[in-house]
């Protein structure tokens, strides 16, 4: 299973909590957190254990590895997560972080650019319409199932907008549901409060849910996943446009359901230019993470040159020896 549970968008770098056993390491370099990762992962895989690669924002390099079965996560810090060494950093690293904070300025600009974009849509969409939709949708997601215990949420992202464009991991996150809504649609035509709603359910129902928060603006959700239920419902937009492949599939477009009119067509100009102009914004967004990843990737080398394999070898060992016993 691959995700993020860091990344950087209109909000700057927001992250949630992994609710294990956290063992930190302090900037490792990627080259020996994939040797970590594999000698965990093979050790996990000889015990039935599932493995969990977290992924990092700027690059899509590995982060961490947890193991949710065994209450253990090992997390690679950054410099950039640690106040605490903002104090020390080198001049390159003060660069990359002055490089973050141009692409905070232009996703929120983009985030501003998104607003007027959805209001298009907002105004001259059927709500109405809609809410019934989603109501049999709910119904049909959960028929009469009941537990009797509360559910929870774990809150994850899918992907990032890293230094090298848009990642996610929807595939591989979804790899074994049977059941899949593509719901398609436009801004703010209620992808995410739909979303919403199905958690609230699912947790008022006694499920547990896995939520993924969009990378642009964490406050909306774009994944689903009951497991117990073995249910995915994802926003199949761009800049995850997914399309179906298999029987499992089905397309549920809310632009069909509710639009009032032809709102593309009667306002082709003016969406065409709100577009160029978002797409403008966030290309400028990548820029930056791309520029401050460069800076991170060759201290990344430096640190490389110098690490003792032997001590590498040992710190896996011990990691092992404490994860598995």
């Amino acid at each position: 299973m691959h995700y993020f549970i860091d990344t950087f968008g209109s909000k700057g770098l927001s992250s949630f909590d992994m609710p294990l056993r956290i063992k930190k390491l302090y900037g490792y370099p990627q080259t020996v957190m994939r040797e970590i990762t594999e000698k965990l992962s093979q050790k996990a895989k000889e015990n039935n254990i599932e493995t969990e690669i977290i992924h990092c924002f700027l690059n899509n390099s590995i982060k961490g590895v947890a193991f949710s079965e065994l209450n253990w996560c090992i997390m690679n810090i950054q410099p950039y997560e640690e106040i605490g060494l903002l104090g020390c950093l080198s001049s390159g690293y003060k660069e990359a972080l002055k490089e973050l904070s141009d692409a905070k300025t232009h996703f929120e600009s983009a985030l501003s650019v998104h607003d007027e974009w959805e209001k298009y849509y907002i105004e001259n969409f059927d709500f109405a319409k809609l809410d019934k939709k989603c109501a049999e949708l709910k119904t049909e997601i959960f028929e009469e199932s009941t537990k009797s215990t509360e559910g929870k949420s774990i809150d994850r992202f899918l992907g990032a907008a890293t230094a090298f464009g848009a990642v996610d991991y929807i595939e591989d996150l979804t790899e074994n549901i049977n059941k899949r809504y593509f719901i398609k649609g436009r801004p703010g035509t209620g992808k995410s409060t739909f979303m919403k709603k199905i958690v609230k359910e699912a947790n008022m129902r006694g499920y547990d849910t896995e939520c993924y928060h969009c990378a642009f603006d964490p406050k909306s959700l774009d994944m689903v996943i009951i497991r117990e239920l073995s249910i995915c419902i994802f926003d199949s937009t761009a800049p995850h446009e997914h399309f179906p492949k298999e029987k499992r599939d089905e397309i549920i477009d809310f632009y069909d359901i509710g639009s009032k009119r032809d709102i593309d067509k009667v306002y082709k100009e003016e969406l065409s230019l709100i577009a160029a102009k978002y797409k403008e914004k966030i290309h400028n967004a990548t820029d930056c993470i791309a520029r401050a990843n460069n800076i991170f990737t060759l201290n990344d080398k430096a640190l490389e040159e110098k690490c003792d394999m032997k001590n590498i070898l040992s710190i896996t060992e011990t990691l092992q020896s404490e994860i598995f016993g």
